[in-house]
């Protein structure tokens, strides 16, 4: 994405209409790769379906999730501060600090990344009765990926944090899920697709990961500014432990509160129900795709607009937002509600047609989170992150217990009330800190 010209040689007016055009650009490209990115992982999703079964496609999943947890630690909140930092930072042209934080995050993602896979290791050789019991070599595999994803989360967060939101995207929502799909193929058209198990599909997910963490990282090196790259780094350790302290726990807590309804369906119920419950929320995801492309483009103009007190555009660009996410979602839940259990067989097979309580109920939840909009990132880029951290362990503390309660009895329905109850719970939250927030604009 092309840099502004500087503020001297333009008019207050040119300026308005240049971001304007930004802010246009980037909702655009990001909305085509959200839904491009989200095809493609769905399509993954049928063909690892259809070709390894509930069960298989159950064990698949456990592992993800498994991956997802530890990695989101391994990163420790630096990929919300890097989006916050690089953001003002470019804003105010602090070269030698957006060049040290880059490398001081790297150093810290990579060390982490490595102490909770190794800790990982050690926990499941001690306690093996969470290994799939099928094929427990799936999980041995798939804790290679805790580095290569938190780095990938890294270097995107940079991109984001940068505006060059295209590049921040493709790899993991393009290319990750594109080499997936070709090495099936492959495997198809040399007969090699049968007797597929869920411990391979991990390895081709490893490969895929490593070819999409490349090719971002290459465009990351493209994209930090010149000036930023020549200049001697600069540090703000303290300033950046203290945002990164807070992210980590709201980060952590929310990768919790999305994948532990996986583990403990899976833990709780089984490897079926796992695998029905996992097509149920890839579908309901879909409602969530507005909100995650806002997310993304809104967030460091939250950050630039706060650290240069135009409060009043600020408030209309979260207004504006959340107009955005709820007409992207309301569609998608007409057509999963209507035709959803059509969907489901004709995707992913009559095994599946289980999945459409849950996917109704998921879906409701999904729509409260686009009613309520980005107030989790209008939070965290404006000083007040606390409020998010607070809506994420409110949900926790209620739902965790409700899981380990109700599972056995409900299995995969009971799951998807127990996690839609909690998408408002936290959405409840985070609307009262914004609205506290907004008093203090109008008061400035």
């Amino acid at each position: 994405m092309g840099r502004l010209p500087s503020r001297q040689a333009l008019s207050a007016d040119k300026i308005r209409g240049l971001l304007k055009n930004e802010l246009a650009r980037g909702f655009s490209n990001s909305i085509f790769l959200r839904f491009a990115g989200a095809g493609l992982s769905l399509l993954v999703g049928i063909v690892l379906a259809r070709t390894l079964g509930a069960e298989g496609y159950g064990i698949y999943s456990y592992c993800l999730a498994i991956v997802t947890l530890l990695a989101i630690p391994a990163e420790f909140g630096i990929g919300t501060a890097l989006v916050k930092f690089c953001a003002a930072y470019e804003k105010e042209k602090k070269w030698g600090l957006l060049n040290g934080l880059l490398k001081w995050t790297g150093r810290v993602v990579i060390t982490t990344s490595l102490v909770f896979a190794a800790g990982a290791t050690v926990f499941f050789l001690v306690f093996p009765v969470f290994l799939p019991e099928t094929d427990p070599t799936a999980l041995w595999w798939a804790l290679t990926l805790i580095p290569v994803v938190s780095l990938g989360r890294l270097r995107a967060a940079a991109l984001q944090g940068l505006r060059h939101f295209a590049k921040g995207q493709v790899p993991e929502n393009i290319v990750r899920p594109g080499v997936v799909l070709v090495a099936i193929a492959v495997l198809y058209m040399t007969g090699n697709l049968s007797g597929l198990l869920a411990s391979d599909t991990v390895k081709i997910y490893i490969l895929a990961s490593v070819v999409a963490f490349l090719l971002g990282a290459r465009w990351l090196l493209q994209a930090v500014p010149e000036e930023a790259r020549t200049v001697a780094p600069e540090t703000d350790v303290r300033a950046w432990r203290n945002a990164v302290g807070i992210f980590a726990l709201t980060n952590g807590g929310r990768v919790v509160l999305n994948r532990v309804d996986i583990v403990f369906v899976g833990v709780l119920v089984g490897a079926e129900a796992a695998g029905i419950y996992r097509a149920a929320s890839a579908l309901a995801g879909v409602l969530g795709l507005g909100l995650a492309t806002v997310n993304i483009v809104i967030a460091p103009y939250f950050s630039r607009l706060y650290v240069g007190g135009q409060y009043e555009r600020l408030s209309r660009l979260l207004w504006l937002s959340m107009g955005l996410t709820v007409s992207m979602a309301l569609p998608v839940l007409l057509v999963l509600y209507f035709f959803g259990q059509d969907l489901i067989n004709l995707i992913y097979g009559e095994a599946f047609s289980n999945a459409y309580l849950p996917l109704v109920i998921l879906s409701l939840g999904h729509l409260v989170s686009a009613f309520a909009g980005p107030l989790a990132s209008l939070l965290n880029m404006t000083g007040k992150e606390k409020w998010s951290l607070l809506s994420i362990y409110t949900s926790l503390a209620i739902s965790v217990p409700l899981y380990i309660l109700l599972l056995p009895r409900f299995g995969a329905p009971g799951a998807a009330a127990i996690t839609a109850g909690a998408m408002v719970i936290m959405n409840v939250v985070l609307a009262f800190g914004s609205w506290r927030l907004i008093r203090e604009f109008s008061a400035r």
